[in-house]
Parts: C-alpha cells; structure tokens; sequence
C-alpha cells in the first residue's frame, strides 16, 4: 500500500487536464485482507498500444507530432512539481487517445510511486517496460529527462508500429532515421534527440523540446 499512497499523493499535487483527476483513496478491510482503492475520474479513450496493434491504426504524421507535444507539455507540468513528479513509465499502453478529439491522456503513475518508495534500495531495482525505458534505468538510475525517452519511444511506436528495440542501434542509439521516413525534417531532429541514449544529449526540460518542435528554438 505504500506505492499507492504515494501514487495518491502524486496525483493530488498533478494538477493536469492530461492527467485524470485525483478523486479519493481509501482502504477497505476484510478478515483476511487489507485493499488499497485509488479513485480518480474516468479519462476517455483507448490506450496507444491497443489502437495500432490490434485496430491497426496509424496516425498521420501531423497527428504524431501533435501527439507528441501534447505527451510534452505533461511532462513540463510534472518536472514544474517541487520536487519534480518522473513518471518512469511513458508506454503506449500508458497514454489514452481519445479519437474525436485527439486528445491524450497520461496513466499510472505506480511506477514513479514505487520509485519514490525504493529510493533507498538497491541501484539494481529496475522500474520502467523494456522497450521504451531509457538506458539509465536498467541501473536503477532516472533522472529529470528519463520520461522524454519514454515520449520519444512511444511516438517511434506510432510511427512505426514497434518499440524502439526493433529498430537497429549502435551504442544504444536507435537507428530508426533508415527505416522511418519523417518529412518534417525539424520533427525527425526532436525525436532523435529525445532517443538519446545518454540523458545529458536529450533536451535540458520538456519546454526546450517543445519550443524545438515548434521552431522556436534551435536544435544544436
């Protein structure tokens, strides 16, 4: 019960529409058991992972690149938490799409409450979905620019149809520039630079990403 304390905890201070709603939590006792219930407000739509695998959609590139802000602009009002709120599982099957709208929704933050919980444990406590965790998390280790790995994987997904571990890599870094064509040349930069292998390489905050894909900033 520990980690979903602190995943309501978490949830109370991420304000968000993005995010759904803290509600309440409460335990419910039976002679044998002791049960945790989070409740937060029902966000619509249809996890990432089940509309390209078993509907197979795809989505246009513009609508990729849409989607890809709107998963940004979360984690700039989480790193704007004190301290800052890391996710630590940015996955299709953790971001809902609501298709009449296009808006998106982020989901379980149990993992960055059991982070918070393991603070203390071993380096080798390993919280995150292989596949679209950064490399630093197969340490342990997560940083402020964890989660943009996560954005940047999930958005090669819907671009491609697969995780950034089926894609080629040298040292870490996915290849997927030989197999994905972007047209939008200041897009296909961005997501580079968010598949960093090394955090320090990715963006300093989710906004300097932002501001990168919307041509705001440069991207050297």
């Amino acid at each position: 019960c520990g980690a979903l304390r602190r995943e309501a905890k978490t949830l109370r201070a991420l304000t968000c529409d993005a995010v759904p709603a803290y509600v309440d939590h409460f335990e419910l006792d039976s002679s044998d058991d002791v049960r945790f219930v989070l409740v937060q407000k029902i966000a619509k739509g249809v996890n990432l992972e089940v509309l390209v695998r078993d509907e197979g959609w795809r989505p246009t590139e513009a609508e990729a690149k849409d989607i890809l802000k709107q998963l940004l602009e979360i984690l700039d009002v989480a790193a704007s938490l004190r301290p800052p709120v890391i996710h630590r599982d940015v996955k299709p099957a953790n971001v809902l799409l609501d298709r009449d709208t296009m808006k998106v929704s982020l989901v379980d933050f149990g993992a960055s409450a059991a982070a918070a919980i393991d603070a203390d444990a071993s380096a080798s406590t390993i919280v995150g979905t292989f596949g679209y965790m950064a490399p630093e998390q197969l340490i342990g280790g997560a940083s402020a620019r964890t989660d943009q790995y996560g954005v940047g994987s999930t958005t090669l997904y819907l671009l491609s149809g697969r995780a950034p571990a089926g894609f080629k890599s040298m040292r870490l870094k996915v290849d997927f520039r030989s197999e994905v064509y972007i047209e939008d040349a200041r897009f296909a930069a961005v997501l580079e630079r968010l598949l960093e292998p090394s955090p320090e390489d990715r963006f300093e905050s989710p906004r300097d990403a932002i501001d990168a894909l919307v041509s705001r900033a440069m991207l050297s």
